[in-house]
């Protein structure tokens, strides 16, 4: 099962408290039916790395994006 959800980037407050309450959502009605979440955001996207690290993912891996800067992947063990 594979879901995809676009989120441009949380630019405030506000859009971090929306990624987050999002994020847990799917992580709760998904739980016991799969054993990771995986997600990817701008390797430089410092804001985003520290949002989804609060909320236990660890990079699991690097690659080419459409940025010029490339994409990091994490995961979350459940």
């Amino acid at each position: 099962m594979e879901i995809t959800i676009a989120v441009a980037g949380p630019a405030d407050a506000g859009e971090v408290l929306t990624v987050r309450r999002l994020t847990t959502a799917v992580e709760e009605a998904l739980a016991g039916r799969v054993d990771r979440f995986e997600l990817f955001t701008g390797a430089t996207s410092e804001a985003n790395l520290r949002l989804y690290r609060g909320l236990g993912y660890v990079e699991s891996g690097w690659g080419p994006g459409a940025a010029p800067v490339g994409i990091t992947y994490l995961q979350k063990r459940v």
